[in-house]
């Protein structure tokens, strides 16, 4: 995701934000929740 020009993010089958990877980080708490869930699952 972190390469990808623009990342869709869905909730409950809605448009929730779209952005670039830092731009959701910085202003999306449900991206941001998924990708820090992810990273930890995958150190884990």
């Amino acid at each position: 995701m972190r390469h990808a020009d623009h990342v869709v993010m869905l909730g409950d089958g809605t448009l929730v934000d779209m952005a670039t990877h830092p731009e959701l980080m910085a202003r999306c708490a449900p991206y941001r929740e998924l990708v820090t869930t992810q990273a930890a699952a995958r150190a884990g």
